[in-house]
């Protein structure tokens, strides 16, 4: 197999400046040895924990880096089930010693499931266009990408950062914050459990900042604060206004969003919003 070239593809926000192409080598043997085992063993995206735990299984012994994932996607990209690769992907990240791990790949093909059952204790940066990002997450996910689908279904104690654009910005989550300075299509959806969504960008017609607070989805209970009643909770709208500050940065260069994530944790912004939500409507 020839070494072939990977041509990064710059998105508007996100990215530092980078050599238009890098070389790639061919894919680690064993890698892909385990990679084909895993793309032909059966049905994928029907039974994506199985698959993902499929995947676990044969990377046991092996160690790839982030540039071999790379390599790999490009060897493969013209297979038929490449879609669903995202599952194996996600078997060789949640492995990683590494914390913070930087996804850029360039295929035609969109990939689906990355981020799938992303650790608690990891952040993916994702630079690339998806099919769905996030689902089942429970760590912290910074998108700068174009996400055909979703981003952040079914999501558990995650904090999902949206500089791209995506059609459904988190659904079925549970006790997860969801950050937007890019563009979402649709609104959030009422089937979310002591969940937050933040808008600083653009969200459905809506290019305002507010925020949602679900409660308990079953029983009704969710707070809707918008501009005029962040106007009216001068804590509250400073509160979002320094949040907008600290995180704007990171529009042009995802250091800077790693940076914010210092001072802006899930944990922190949960209970620092829960305390100003509650002394407004108290």
């Amino acid at each position: 197999m020839q070494s072939e070239t990977l041509a990064y593809k710059l998105q508007p926000a996100g990215h530092e400046e980078q050599k238009p192409k890098r070389k790639i080598t061919e894919p680690d043997k064993r890698l892909a040895n385990a990679f084909e085992e895993w793309l032909n063993s059966g049905p994928i995206s029907s039974v994506s924990r199985l698959a993902h735990g499929q995947a676990s299984y044969l990377l046991k012994n092996l160690t790839p880096s982030v540039d071999d994932v790379i390599a790999l996607l490009l060897a493969y990209q013209d297979h038929p089930k490449i879609e669903d690769a995202g599952l194996f992907i996600m078997a060789i990240y949640n492995n990683m010693k590494q914390k913070e791990i930087v996804h850029n790949a360039k295929i035609e093909k969109l990939l689906d499931w990355m981020g799938y059952n992303l650790c608690e204790d990891k952040i993916l940066v994702n630079l690339s266009d998806l099919a769905r990002l996030g689902e089942k997450s429970k760590g912290t996910i910074i998108n700068y990408g174009n996400i055909a689908v979703s981003f952040g279904h079914t999501s558990i104690h995650c904090f999902s950062i949206n500089y791209g654009t995506c059609q459904s910005f988190g659904s079925y989550c549970q006790e997860s914050i969801h950050l937007n300075l890019g563009k979402v299509a649709y609104s959030p959806g009422p089937s979310n459990w002591n969940t937050f969504f933040i808008n600083l960008g653009e969200w459905g017609v809506l290019k305002t900042p507010f925020i949602t607070y679900i409660k308990e989805s079953r029983r009704g209970g969710q707070i809707e604060v918008d501009q005029d009643g962040l106007e009216k909770a001068p804590a509250l709208r400073d509160y979002v206004e320094e949040l907008k500050n600290t995180f704007e940065p990171g529009r042009t260069d995802y250091k800077l969003a790693l940076k914010a994530l210092k001072t802006y944790t899930r944990e922190t912004l949960e209970s620092n919003i829960k305390a100003l939500l509650e002394g407004k409507h108290e």
